[in-house]
């Protein structure tokens, strides 16, 4: 059952979002950036409440709050009617599964497509400096260099990887000889990088970084950080180990 203070959170965030974007002037682009501003801050407060209901056990909950909040923003995505697509076939596949644990992850996937393409318009807009940027000269040098020390590079982390998460979650990587990451079940994207001697996988659309370490029986180690600030030296909230998919 979700519990009252959720659903008390998830009003606040959903008549937050509606009040913003209610009518914006097309004309002015104050008033549109405010209003994508509004939207992607409400989808990241929502993915993580719902994240933290997951994490604690209650799948159900977290399944009600993503469902509400689909059904929420899709009232208000008048304009992009191939999101509204996305999300009744989300919401149509997540009904239909057997089991509550693949349910959260589906609609999960849906918000995630919506934030990124909110984040697409503000970059368009002139709001997302500096995302997506490639790697530079110095990340490139700064990975040979500790690929040197290491013996571990980028691109030996590449393939597909079934991850089994300590509060068991599972989810499955594919990951790319450049650093890109991708999941099957859900559109979520995200690149590793090398950041202080680690391999940081950093997710487009959510500021909880993983580190990656590629251990001696070939396995790989994943440590999940609550917040960017906590990477590399804080406590990592949850703990996966990887194998490798044929």
């Amino acid at each position: 059952m979700l519990h009252r203070t959720h659903i008390l959170t998830f009003t606040l965030l959903t008549l937050a979002a509606a009040t913003a974007v209610a009518r914006p002037d097309k004309d002015d682009k104050s008033d549109r950036n405010r209003t994508l501003a509004a939207l992607d801050s409400s989808l990241r407060d929502v993915i993580n409440e719902g994240a933290e209901l997951y994490n604690q056990g209650d799948r159900s909950g977290c399944y009600r709050l993503y469902e509400g909040a689909l059904l929420t923003f899709r009232g208000l995505l008048t304009d992009h009617p191939k999101l509204q697509r996305t999300i009744d076939e989300s919401l149509a596949k997540a009904r239909a599964e057997a089991c509550q644990r693949r349910g959260p992850f589906t609609l999960r996937a849906a918000l995630d497509k919506v934030r990124s393409e909110i984040a697409q318009k503000e970059e368009e807009q002139g709001m997302g400096k500096g995302k997506g940027k490639k790697r530079g000269k110095g990340e490139q040098e700064e990975d040979e260099k500790e690929q040197k020390k290491t013996g571990t590079h980028i691109r030996d982390l590449a393939g597909k990887w079934r991850v089994t998460y300590s509060h068991g979650a599972v989810r499955d990587y594919t990951i790319e000889k450049d650093g890109k990451v991708s999941f099957p079940e859900e559109s979520l994207r995200g690149r590793i990088e090398r950041k202080k001697g680690n391999f940081r996988l950093a997710f487009e659309g959510d500021d909880r970084p993983e580190r990656l370490t590629l251990g001696a029986d070939g396995r790989l180690f994943v440590e999940h950080y609550a917040k960017q600030a906590d990477f590399p030296n804080g406590k990592p909230v949850h703990l996966g180990i990887g194998v490798q998919q044929k």
